[in-house]
């Protein structure tokens, strides 16, 4: 991206549009292209037709230039909505996943979003996981090696300054929707941290702050004579001590 100015997409929240972020590039829809011909046409001249007006950006470049913000992608499904300023280019993203490790259990997932985590000064990791076979606690194993953790013991989700590993949500395949929903409850529960969605990068890097994404489970104690649950980060719940743990994750998908 060297020399790339602008990144065509026309979608906010897609790889290609993280990696310009990082990069410090504009995103912008095939509207722009069409914006800059435009302007780059040079115009008729009724007065001699063999020698056309000098076309916009050759009369004046700086006024006559299409502003990028007006042909930002529209927004999708981001958890947080941003004006379109806040897509500005900005040189200080290209670290801003510094010491922050991503664990993948989804290959497409891993293929998609290793490229703006990289770029972004962080490290994307791939578990082979098993459907229907890998348990939460070998899992959460692989997870406190990877932190520099040997043991099952509680798993510091301040670590250095907020930053460390991080655990990206998967969607169960065909058939495995329920286990998945109940693999990840247990891995934050025992982690308790919580794991995030591939849809909150996008904030991260707008706001050049990842701690977000690394956060401890939230714990409300709960009144009453019943006996409390926590409440897993999809909604189910799972019995542990007389706590209740509610992940503190967007609702939207």
């Amino acid at each position: 991206m060297g020399q790339t100015t602008h990144v065509v997409s026309n979608k906010r929240n897609t790889a290609k549009s993280l990696q310009a972020l990082i990069y410090g590039k504009y995103i912008v829809t095939d509207a722009f292209v069409d914006a800059v011909e435009h302007k780059a046409s040079s115009a008729p001249n009724p007065d001699d037709p063999d020698n056309p007006l000098p076309s916009p950006l050759e009369t004046d470049f700086d006024k006559n230039w299409p502003d990028a913000a007006d042909y930002l992608p529209p927004a999708g499904k981001e958890p947080v909505p941003r004006p379109p300023e806040a897509f500005a280019p900005n040189p200080g993203r290209a670290e801003v996943f510094s010491g922050y490790t991503f664990v993948f259990c989804d290959q497409i997932q891993f293929d998609n979003l290793q490229p703006p985590i990289t770029n972004g000064g962080g490290k994307a990791l791939i578990y082979q996981l098993v459907m229907g076979q890998t348990t939460a606690d070998e899992f959460v194993q692989y997870v406190k090696s990877v932190a520099g953790q040997k043991g099952l013991g509680a798993f510091d989700a301040e670590g250095n300054g907020g930053k460390g590993v991080v655990v990206v949500r998967f969607s169960g395949a065909k058939g495995f929707e329920d286990w998945a929903v109940d693999f990840q409850t247990q891995v934050d529960l025992q982690l308790d941290q919580r794991s995030v969605l591939q849809n909150e990068f996008l904030d991260a890097i707008l706001t050049n702050d990842a701690r977000g994404l690394r956060k401890r489970l939230e714990e409300e104690l709960v009144v009453g004579s019943s006996a409390p649950q926590p409440l897993a980060p999809t909604g189910k719940t799972v019995t542990r001590s007389n706590t209740r743990f509610k992940a503190d994750r967007p609702s939207i998908r």
